[in-house]
């Protein structure tokens, strides 16, 4: 990691004084978007050999917004029952950090627009998500079974693009060395704005630990577990994606954060399993669905 950060300081450096390390004019960095909530970089896995459910909680490993936001995934206690709430974390990032982003992922050929790497030989693998927002476009690369160490399964064409990114992701993964001072120290747990909930009813007797199950009241009495929402068509019978936002998410988040993933909830003498997805900055609603496939 520190052979790649000391790259990146004097590429700042020339930029700073109009020059390339070569000595020809530095191109300028690509232009992040300007709105606090908008999407700047993301990295998120997607697919693969996974239930339903675990396709709708997903998210994105790493987020940045134009407001310098970093939203991640913290470390998870190790313990069962796991609590229903993912710890996600947000931090700050300079503009000059953004920046440096931007930059390093324009040398390192990622601005592509649209692109798609694949692995041929290998079934139920999931796809690396990369999206990147410069200069009023959107570059995303979905990289199937990146993680697989031989590309020779992969098209030869694809294969310069697929080392450029993995050598990439390789770097941003240690983020206090790659940002350096740009990055904020502390992190703070994250509110979200939102939350989606998967709701169906169920029977505690049926879970596949029943003895560690316990049944709740549901405390949003504005929010019936039975009407509540819209149907999620592929998340099995009589499903429902229901958005929590505004007063209800705010006087009840501390309720059901306390909550571990075999809490179960009793609204109108009906139990109902509920996964909790909060919203990040630049997600709305319940009709965009985290996506179930590739």
């Amino acid at each position: 990691m520190k052979t790649f950060l000391a790259p990146i300081l004097l590429a700042l450096l020339a930029s700073a004084c109009g020059l390339a390390p070569g000595g020809s004019p530095a191109p300028s960095s690509p232009v992040p978007p300007s709105g606090a909530d908008q999407l700047v970089f993301r990295i998120e896995t997607r697919g693969g050999n996974v239930p339903p459910e675990w396709s709708f909680s997903n998210l994105p490993s790493l987020s940045i917004y134009g407001d310098g936001r970093v939203v991640t995934m913290g470390p998870q206690v190790a313990i069962y029952p796991g609590p229903a709430m993912p710890n996600l974390q947000v931090q700050r990032l300079s503009p000059a950090g953004i920046s440096a982003l931007l930059a390093a992922a324009r040398d390192a050929g990622l601005l592509v627009g649209i692109a798609r790497i694949d692995h041929n030989g290998v079934a139920d693998a999931a796809t690396t998500r990369v999206t990147i927002v410069a200069d009023g476009r959107v570059h995303r690369i979905d990289a199937y079974y990146l993680e697989g160490a031989d590309d020779a399964m992969v098209p030869e064409q694809q294969r310069p693009l697929r080392r450029a990114l993995a050598a990439f992701l390789a770097r941003v993964a240690d983020a206090p060395t790659f940002f350096g001072p740009e990055l904020t120290a502390e992190s703070q747990p994250y509110v979200p704005h939102a939350m989606r909930l998967l709701t169906r009813a169920g029977d505690a007797a049926q879970m596949p630990e029943p003895g560690l199950v316990n049944v709740r009241d549901w405390p949003i009495k504005a929010v019936p577990l039975l009407t509540a929402g819209v149907p999620a068509e592929g998340f099995g019978e009589a499903a429902r994606c229901v958005l929590l936002e505004g007063g209800a998410l705010v006087a009840n988040l501390a309720v059901l954060s306390a909550a571990n993933e075999l809490t179960m909830w009793r609204d109108a003498g009906v139990t109902y399993l509920v996964r909790f997805r909060p919203l990040l900055p630049d997600e709305t609603g319940c009709i965009s669905f985290p996506d179930r496939g590739e």
